[in-house]
């Protein structure tokens, strides 16, 4: 009767052991890849944001020279995957507790040692130049580009211009 006991709990304690474990390996999240999208993904902070021929932001601050001429904090490039060789393109800042964002879609392709990014229905730029070169973003951008008012007395805080902007952001 012991030995039955014994054989019966080990059987139970099988059985439990089963249908524990089962529910994990069913959680496993399948791995997605998103080809060249993913290769880029991640958070760049801005180094430089020039409009025209004028740096209005320069980060970080290397001496008393370089200035903050918008008065802005956190200002930032977030890549994110959507879908194969498909991502989207958050820029945003803080400034006077307001955290104006761009988002744009773009498609990725890679060359030698450089992605390139193109935007899926940016009809406002006459001239658009994105890429990223080992771990470095770079977005130039004729006519559409995001401007960033120096003063924002009743001003949007999210514009366009029709100069020059130039965007370069190193990664987090």
């Amino acid at each position: 009767m012991i030995d039955l006991l014994t054989d019966s709990h080990l059987r139970r304690g099988h059985l439990l052991f089963v249908l524990l474990f089962i529910p994990f390996v069913g959680c496993k999240s399948p791995s997605v890849s998103y080809g060249n999208a993913s290769k880029i993904r991640g958070r760049y902070n801005v180094a430089a944001y020039i409009v025209g021929k004028d740096t209005l932001y320069k980060w970080p601050l290397k001496s008393a020279r370089d200035s903050n001429k918008l008065d802005i904090g956190g200002f930032a490039i977030v890549v994110d995957p959507i879908a194969e060789n498909q991502v989207q393109i958050t820029t945003s800042y803080y400034r006077d507790g307001a955290h104006p964002t761009q988002v744009k879609l773009a498609t990725v392709s890679q060359e030698p040692y450089e992605y390139t990014i193109v935007p899926k229905s940016d009809s406002l730029a006459a001239v658009y130049d994105g890429r990223i070169v080992r771990n470095r973003f770079y977005q130039r951008q004729i006519k559409g580009g995001l401007y960033i008012p120096v003063t924002l007395a009743g001003a949007p805080v999210v514009q366009t211009t029709s100069q020059e902007v130039t965007i370069i952001a190193l990664p987090q």
